[in-house]
């Protein structure tokens, strides 16, 4: 052990918050039953928010699930861990019913992550919990209670395996002199598909959530594999992280970032997804170091904001070695399902937005005849606005007080809302817009109805590589961005004006000027920029501009941006000249 805390003591002291992500850039969903797609998904589509749970030997050293690979830990260290598992303050019952609280409707619960140790009672090996001083199964534990209290189980699943003598490529080139093999692929597949299947008939899980399928190559391999699943429970569920193109499955998996505009097939319509999100922004497993988390504000929003797109949140925590849950998490956890049981309607059993997300500021999702307006911050004038619909308004209310109607005017293009006095949700506060049929946008793309501050931020580009992931630093959404990248805004105002233009940034060098190139409505402006310190998000004045009423686009480039510059582009201000 000596060796173990002399390295995590080496990486804490120059520890820098980050999160180790593996993005899927998916662009098209390979279903691989569309007969029972439908129905299979329903349940899955309305539920919008889960319970994601990383639990295992590496909470023991207490930094995160890679922390094998991380600090070179040799095998016959890491194994030893297994001697001391003894998680004597695990109860299922207690993890589903925080889950339940939270307002999750479903629970996925790693089996066997990339060291290759089963938290299961698995017949296949003995490199598991039945091994460990515990000797006791704590997925068939948390199948049995998810069962009990109404939540739908899942199993996490990693192909990778660092343990098993037939994995390939092999990953031990930290500790080459201790173990050699020649893995046999055909091997280690009939020991997946019988753990698979074992897993399958012992916990029934609803979802089967594969992980790390990069080097799972062998199509048809995987397509046998998937047969066997499906006829083992044709009701099951399956990620599309089953084979290496990250294609074949029933949802899309985007990690710890949240797609720009959702997902569409090439006739517009929705594809599924699910956002996995860590609450420890550090880790995924245990981390008794970190002091970064999200806050109840951070997973409330960031619900909506996947709601919005049509999205399901899958909701990470850590448990403790001894099997506990930490206060940050269940505090968090706690509630968020106070929020929801006030504002839940919208966003359950809801659809994507069918309007932009601004003027005001928040998110949007659908529901039979009802636009839920989700407003994360009230604004000074206490006044609502949104752009008008096509059919006709017949109420608005407060969601969580319904009784109520709000006194509401169209204006022109919009729908203008006074607030009652001292209303108000620091997280975010609901408004249900009731409509005479199903809601339709009168105006396509993002429409600002007011000669007002017009904020764009990188949230409503359109990037020129439409995979490029939208990254969350500490309170910002950003995109990273190289000389080869465009990012396009296009969007409607209400009246012709003058607007100061603003772009929000920061790199990583600043000794640097950086040229960059914002083309508004067809006309190019360069402007040089800087940073006085490589933290520091930067707001520059680029130039006046002047918007048409109606359509307006902007294209922001970095033409001579070299390799080694961090760009990270947050977004754009408007602020109009009023007269």
């Amino acid at each position: 052990m000596a060796y173990l805390t002399k390295k995590i003591r080496e990486t804490i002291l120059c520890f820098l918050i980050t999160v180790s992500t593996y993005n899927l850039f998916a662009q098209s969903l390979e279903i691989l039953d569309t007969a029972s797609y439908p129905q299979r998904m329903k349940w899955w589509n309305e539920a919008r928010f889960g319970m994601f749970i990383h639990w295992g030997l590496y909470s023991q050293i207490g930094y995160n699930e890679w922390a094998m690979e991380i600090f070179s830990i040799p095998y016959s260290e890491y194994y030893s861990f297994r001697d001391r598992f003894n998680p004597q303050r695990f109860n299922a019952a207690e993890w589903v019913q925080l889950a339940s609280e939270a307002g999750m409707k479903y629970m996925v619960v790693t089996t066997k992550h990339h060291d290759g140790f089963c938290m299961f009672d698995s017949d296949h090996t003995s490199f598991d919990i039945m091994s460990t001083p515990y000797r006791n199964d704590p997925v068939a534990a948390l199948s049995a209670e998810c069962n009990k209290q109404g939540i739908k189980f899942g199993a996490y699943y990693s192909m990778l395996d660092w343990h098993h003598p037939n994995y390939s490529p092999v990953r031990s080139y930290w500790d080459t002199t201790e173990r050699k093999r020649s893995p046999d692929s055909a091997k280690y597949f009939s020991y997946l598909s019988a753990q698979i299947s074992e897993i399958q008939k012992k916990y029934h899980p609803a979802i089967f959530w594969f992980d790390w399928q990069k080097d799972m190559k062998n199509k048809q391999l995987m397509m046998t594999l998937w047969q066997q699943m499906m006829i083992e429970n044709p009701q099951l569920i399956i990620n599309n992280r089953l084979h290496a193109s990250g294609k074949p499955g029933d949802y899309l998996t985007p990690e710890n970032w949240i797609p720009i505009h959702g997902y569409k097939d090439n006739n517009g319509n929705n594809i599924s997804f699910e956002v996995c999100y860590t609450i420890d922004r550090t880790s995924w497993g245990y981390n008794p170091y970190s002091r970064y988390f999200l806050s109840t504000r951070d997973i409330i929003r960031t619900l909506c904001e996947v709601a919005s797109k049509g999205g399901n949140l899958l909701l990470n925590i850590g448990p403790k070695p001894d099997g506990s849950i930490q206060d940050e998490f269940k505090i968090r956890l706690t509630e968020t399902g106070q929020w929801l049981k006030k504002y839940g309607e919208s966003i359950y059993g809801t659809s994507a937005s069918v309007l932009a997300p601004l003027p005001f500021y928040g998110r949007s999702t659908t529901k039979n005849n009802i636009v839920y307006l989700q407003v994360f911050n009230m604004p000074k004038d206490s006044i609502i606005r949104f752009p008008r619909l096509k059919n006709t308004i017949t109420a608005i209310r407060l969601t969580d007080q319904p009784a109520q109607p709000l006194n509401w005017r169209l204006k022109a293009n919009e729908v203008v809302i006074t607030m009652p006095a001292g209303y108000y949700d620091p997280n975010c506060f609901v408004l249900s817009v009731e409509t005479d049929g199903a809601p339709i946008s009168l105006h396509s793309g993002i429409y600002f109805p007011a000669a007002d501050t017009i904020r764009l931020p990188v949230t409503l580009c359109l990037p020129s590589k439409q995979n490029k992931p939208i990254e969350q630093g500490y309170k910002i959404n950003y995109i990273e961005l190289s000389a080869k990248d465009t990012l396009f805004y296009s969007f409607k105002t209400e009246s012709a004006g003058l607007y100061k233009s603003v772009i929000q940034y920061s790199f990583n060098q600043p000794e640097k000027t950086i040229q960059a190139q914002i083309t508004f409505n067809g006309e190019p402006v360069h402007k040089k920029i800087s940073v006085p310190n490589r933290r520091s998000y930067v707001e520059t004045t680029v130039s006046n501009v002047l918007l048409s009423k109606g359509e307006n686009t902007i294209s922001v480039t970095l033409p001579e941006l070299d390799d080694k510059v961090i760009f990270k582009f947050e977004g754009l201000i408007l602020i109009p000249y009023k007269n």
